[in-house]
This record gives C-alpha cells, sequence and structure tokens, in this order.
C-alpha cells in the first residue's frame, strides 16, 4: 500500500507507464476520469494535479478540451534544476521517509509507554489525508513533520511553525496541513499544545 497523496500515485503510475514504451510521442494518456476509476478518486482536481507536474517537465501537453498527450520521456533539464530535489527523485525519498516512519509505528502500537504521538498530514488542494505514522516523543513528531512538509514543498521556517502549531486538529500551511495528535494506550487523547488530557476512549 502507498502512502503517497493519491495525486502522486497517479504521476508515478503515469511515469511508469510513459518509462514503459507503451506510447509512442503524440499518443493520447489515460483521461482523467479513467485516472479516477483507477486509483478511486472523486472529481478532476486529482488527476489534473498529476498531469500538470508532468506538463511543466515537458513530457506531457495539455490540450483543453481535449485530453492530454505524450511528448518525451525525458524531462526538460531546466525544469528540474529549478528544485533543490529533482523532480522525479523527490516522491521516492518522501515516501522512504514515510515508509520508514510506518515501520517504526508497528512496534509502537504494542508499547507500553503512557503516550505516543500520532502525525498525519493532508492535501489542502485535494482534501486527502495521508502519511498517519506514531512517534515515541512529541519531539520526534515535530521533528518528522517538518521534514516531511519541506520535502512537500514548504517553506522550511513555516513548516517548523506548523508542527509547533500543530495539535488535535489539521494546522494548516501554504500547501499542506498536519496535525500532531497524543494517544495513550487506553485511547485517552492528549492536546498537547496545552499539555491537557482529554480522555475520548468512549466517544
Amino acid at each position: 500500500m502507498s502512502m503517497l497523496p493519491k495525486y502522486a500515485e497517479m504521476r508515478e503510475y503515469l511515469l511508469d507507464e510513459i518509462r514503459s514504451g507503451r506510447y509512442r510521442i503524440g499518443d493520447q494518456l489515460p483521461t482523467l476520469d479513467a485516472l479516477n476509476i483507477k486509483f478511486d478518486a472523486v472529481g478532476p482536481a486529482t488527476g489534473a494535479r498529476a498531469y500538470s507536474e508532468l506538463v511543466k517537465l515537458g513530457m506531457v501537453e495539455h490540450r483543453y478540451g481535449v485530453g492530454h498527450f505524450f511528448l518525451s520521456a525525458k524531462p526538460l533539464e531546466i525544469e528540474l534544476e529549478r528544485h533543490r530535489i529533482p523532480a522525479l527523485v523527490r516522491l521516492d525519498s518522501i515516501e522512504a521517509a514515510l515508509r520508514s516512519a510506518f515501520t517504526e509505528t508497528q512496534s509502537l502500537r504494542e508499547d507500553t509507554r503512557p503516550a505516543t504521538y500520532v502525525v498525519e498530514f493532508q492535501d489542502k488542494r485535494t482534501g486527502e489525508r495521508f502519511g498517519e505514522s506514531l512517534h515515541p516523543s512529541r519531539v520526534a513528531a515535530e521533528r518528522f513533520a517538518v521534514e516531511i512538509l519541506t520535502r512537500l514543498g514548504e517553506d522550511a521556517s513555516a513548516a517548523t511553525g506548523l508542527a509547533s502549531a500543530a495539535g488535535s486538529t489539521i494546522c494548516d500551511g501554504d500547501l499542506y496541513g498536519v496535525q500532531i495528535s497524543g494517544r495513550t494506550p487506553t485511547g485517552a487523547n492528549i492536546d498537547i499544545r496545552h499539555g491537557h488530557r482529554e480522555d475520548r476512549s468512549n466517544d
């Protein structure tokens, strides 16, 4: 199971299809409706975002009212150089970080510590939540949130502020939001921003 946002899953799928040699230059790529069906998504925004990144890379052409067409299997070098993290590598590195946190999550589920800290992200454009993971301390949770938010494109100082302010509700940045909530083995939630513990185990 992928831990990436759905638009990123679509983008990687399209890249794999292009690299496989299935399409020739000028061929029409899957429609937004076809992508929605394949990835169980709702509305055109998710697929459109996946395609927009490939259009910026010069790999796909968008013909308004017609669809998306294959241009090149090689991204424009000038576009890659605009990003500190190469566009085709960035999502892989993000998923690796999320998978590492997921592995740690499995062991923490059986931990007897008084509380763990749950980090979850939200794509503001689609409303999709992703990347839920558990951490042994508030500091570890904030550090992880900052790392992922900056890799996703949030400004580093803004990401630090978001992680620090994040609580049991989503704290929104320019592109993504983050939630950091405390949880005890008995199901009690902790308001970690104010040190207040609220038992919601019977909700």
